[in-house]
């Protein structure tokens, strides 16, 4: 590599390495990087290391190589959460005091008690002179300026007050929302703020020290509301007592307060966010190296490096925790030490280690391991042709593949030794059919992959568009060099295209993150050209299409895709029929049958009354024992009918037996059946006593399955099997609907039983969520390229024009699909959406009312932007 490819790579590193860590959200994402941070927490911080030996077994779905970046940053966060100030504190004349969140006070029709008494129990203090108190105000902009709204007594030990002193709005407390954006005015002056309480939303905390006279030896504080306004509140945050021989802080409820434990785990999954910035910024500068091996100028293979780093999905995947971009680096790394070998086997034995790691990262990475040993095999081949003899040149070829597979397969090796079952998709193919691999349409898949609206890769980066005009020339040009930028492509495609969980979450194609630097560089032959003709048509499309991609990149890198999601999936995809499925064509009616959508009304319909409305509008619950039968135990007060409703949705074939057992009797009914198209069973119970409610897996397939418990008085006539519309029917007087809530019970009991208890709730998967998701999948008015354009528009009005409540009403209620499809689907707060996910914006929202913390957070983000304006 020539010097000056060397600074076009460190350029190019410490550029995109100001972008990511600039952009970065400061949050965690994804349940396995969830993972990661608690095994790379558990090894940084604990030293028994308690979670990485019970959860040893797991690392063979994950894999160890994400924990183990991750250890370092959780050191450094660590280490944050000792230097900053606790969060749940404000300094008050340089003095700090701890917030608590005291039940509010208020008015006759505010909800709220009209008083508060609260033990002094810090040390006794003889003569008090002033009280220190934060404080705001809610609902509370008509009180006048001046007016009393509550009384701060103190009382001794004998239960006679011991001074009294006023708070008054304007003076020593005020409305919350006093700068808040489009609140109604205050018609009192705001008093002095001493901080922001960090909740939602951010309110303003006044301070104010309260003349008491001498008090001695106060027992308790009693505050009373005496306000004029019926609906206003007080909201106490601190009280601290003072006198001349020290200060005495009234200690609030713990349940609302960031403890110390808190403070640590929030800095250490912040450090941890990082994880990725510096892996995909490394990943891209290596393009570099790779681009001159392959012969291209450097210009063309930075301005590939740095195009690739801001115009694909590798720099929203910079700010998440998933796996996918360490593998991606260790496939990046691993194809340059290869294609660069040049005959040195050190770097085949490098090249093959990096391969270990990709798959250790990711297993899937797993088929870099034979394309590569194959293209090693080409390059011992080529080494010395031709003038070296054939045995030589094979001897040299078969050296180079082993040499490269050589640290994988001690790494396998050592790890059935260790007696750790291999990832799912490597134990057989029985297993892998079991996980929904290779279960899937092929074609379906590659369209959604490459096509679909909801996560194609090619609306995500236009720009790839490049790589299929440049794949022959680069193709032609390599020719067997080419067989990994081919190859490995090929089989991420057909491998989770044949997957029926294809799409991975996140944003756009997740699963695809790995291979995106390989395909980028197809496009070096069209980039070469660009570079030396930067004029016409050709150049004019390709910054056209640059510009698009990068806009496409904001969308995912601003705004968190959970917000989105989450708000589809509660509140948008319950409402169209079959949750909008026919909306996405022939494609998405493919996905749509694979997961059993047209059996989606066997699931239990929610509740109309009683429930979270959040909740799903459909759903199955199961119980299950890992051991032995799962048992259930009531308690019947009077007799009843106990119905119940047994399901196998997943169709693991299962054939259960059912016991209710009663004081003096037994009753066991019939269940012989298909369980996947759901039974209901009744049978009567004779109270009082205990009933107990026993269920049997007879074929030894899986664990016992229970659905659902309904509760009537008389024997209700049974819906028909699969029926999931069992309100009016069945459960008349109560019901339990078992882990529905997220594996939680949801749960409406007569006064005639008490229970259930016993038995481990789990979600077994009905694939719920796949089939509420077919629409954002496949239907274009659904995806979120443009749910994130419209959200950040609104988030552009509430920024740009912050009085203007109305116009960002008309936003918020005006998403594409209502453009469209001309569907009036609304989510009923849009403006939890909002907001951008940026790292500082995290820390403001947490530490505002701590100068030092953020002064911190601002020149760090000064100094990555005056790196990145620099790079």
């Amino acid at each position: 590599m020539t010097e000056r490819a060397r600074r076009s790579t460190i350029a190019v590193f410490l550029t995109l390495l100001c972008l990511y860590a600039l952009t970065a959200g400061g949050q965690g994402y994804s349940v396995d990087g969830t993972f990661s941070f608690q095994l790379a927490r558990s090894v940084a911080t604990d030293p028994t290391h308690d979670f990485a030996r019970r959860n040893a077994a797991t690392l063979a779905r994950w894999g160890p190589v994400l924990p183990a970046l991750g250890v370092p940053f959780v050191w450094l966060g660590a280490a944050l959460g000792r230097l900053a100030p606790p969060r749940d504190s404000v300094a008050v004349d340089g003095e700090r005091l701890t917030l608590y969140d005291f039940p509010p006070i208020g008015g006759p029709a505010s909800g709220a008690p009209g008083r508060l008494e609260l033990p002094v129990t810090g040390g006794a203090l003889d003569d008090v002179q002033r009280a220190r108190v934060v404080s705001f105000l809610s609902l509370a902009s008509s009180v006048a300026d001046g007016a009393p709204v509550a009384s701060l007594v103190l009382v001794g030990r004998d239960g006679a007050p011991l001074a009294r002193v006023v708070l008054r709005a304007g003076r020593e407390t005020a409305e919350w929302a006093y700068d808040v954006p489009g609140a109604a005015p205050s018609a009192h002056a705001r008093a002095r703020v001493v901080g922001r309480w960090p909740g939602n939303p951010q309110a303003n905390l006044y301070g104010a020290d309260l003349d008491v006279g001498r008090a001695a030896q106060p027992a308790a504080v009693v505050v009373e509301w005496t306000g004029a306004d019926p609906t206003a509140r007080l909201h106490l945050r601190a009280v601290q007592l003072r006198g001349a021989r020290g200060a005495v802080e009234v200690v609030g409820p713990t349940s609302g307060t960031w403890m110390a434990d808190d403070q640590a785990a929030f800095f250490a999954r912040f450090a941890f966010s990082f994880v990725n910035v510096p892996l995909v910024a490394l990943t891209c500068a290596l393009l570099v190296p790779l681009g001159a091996f392959l012969g291209y100028s450097t210009p063309a293979a930075t301005a590939l490096a740095l195009a690739t780093g801001v115009a694909t999905p590798l720099w929203p995947y910079a700010k998440h925790d998933f796996a996918e971009p360490a593998a991606a680096l260790f496939i990046v790394a691993a194809t340059l030490c290869v294609v660069g070998a040049r005959g040195a086997a050190r770097r085949f034995v490098l090249g093959g280690a990096c391969a270990a790691l990709a798959a250790g990262a990711r297993y899937t990475a797993a088929w870099l391991l034979p394309v590569l040993a194959v293209q090693a095999a080409y390059a011992g081949w080529q080494t010395g042709a031709p003038v070296a003899p054939i045995p030589t040149r094979l001897r040299r070829a078969a050296t180079a593949c082993g040499l490269t597979v050589l640290v994988p397969a001690l790494g396998l090796v050592a790890l059935l030794a260790s007696g750790r079952r291999l990832p799912t998709i490597w134990g057989g193919a029985g297993s892998g059919l079991a996980q929904s691999w290779l279960d899937f349409s092929p074609l379906n898949g590659l369209y959604g992959l490459t096509f679909g609206p909801g996560k194609g890769l090619l609306w995500y980066a236009p720009g790839l568009v490049l790589a299929l005009a440049g794949a022959p020339a680069f193709l032609r040009r390599q020719r067997a060099h080419a067989l990994v930028f081919a190859a490995l492509p090929a089989l991420y495609l057909l491998t989770y295209g044949s997957k029926g969980v294809w799409h991975g979450g996140g944003w756009g194609p997740r699963y695809l993150i790995p291979i995106v630097p390989l395909v980028a560089c197809l496009a070096l032959p069209v980039v070469e050209r660009l570079i030396h003709r930067r004029s016409g048509v050709g150049a004019s499309l390709t910054a056209a299409l640059l510009v698009i991609s990068v806009a496409a990149q904001l969308l995912g890198a601003l705004k968190h895709p959970n917000l989105y999601t989450v708000m589809y999936r509660d509140h948008v995809a319950p409402k169209p029929p079959s949750y909008g499925y026919a909306l996405g064509g022939p494609p998405a009616e493919g996905y749509w049958r694979h997961f059993g959508g047209p059996a989606a009304a066997r699931q239990l319909t929610r509740p109309t009354r009683g429930v979270d409305p959040s909740l799903p509008a459909r759903g199955l619950g199961y119980a299950f024992a890992e051991s032995g039968p799962l048992s259930l135990t009531l308690d019947a007060r009077e007799p009843f009918t106990l119905s119940v409703y047994v399901c196998d949705w997943d169709h693991r074939g299962r054939r259960e037996r059912l016991r209710v057992e009663q004081p003096g009797s037994a009753t066991a009914p019939d269940l012989d059946g298909d369980l996947s198209q759901c039974l209901y069973r009744s049978t009567p119970v004779a109270a009082p006593g205990p009933v107990r409610v026993v269920v049997d897996e007879t074929t030894g397939s899986d664990v016992p399955v229970l659905s659902a418990l309904f509760f009537d008085r008389s024997a209700p006539p049974l819906p028909a099997a699969g029926d999931g519309a069992w309100e009016g029917r069945v459960g008349r007087d109560g019901y339990v609907l078992f882990a529905w809530d997220r594996g939680a019970d949801v749960a409406s009991l007569p006064r005639y039983v008490s229970g259930p208890t016993g038995g481990g709730r789990v979600w077994v998967d009905t694939w719920q969520t796949e089939l509420i998701e077919t629409a954002l999948l496949y239907a274009p008015g659904f995806s979120p390229l443009l749910a994130h354009a419209w959200l950040l528009g609104s988030d552009a009005i509430a920024a740009l024009r912050p009085a203007d409540t109305a116009l960002l009403q008309r936003a918020v209620a005006s998403p594409p699909w209502r453009y469209v499809y001309g569907l009036e689907i609304h989510s009923p707060n849009p403006e939890y959406a909002l907001g951008l996910d940026l790292w500082p914006i995290l820390l403001r929202s947490h530490f505002r009312s701590h100068p030092p913390v953020m002064a911190a957070a601002w020149l760090a983000t000064s100094l990555l932007a005056l790196g990145l304006i620099a790079g």
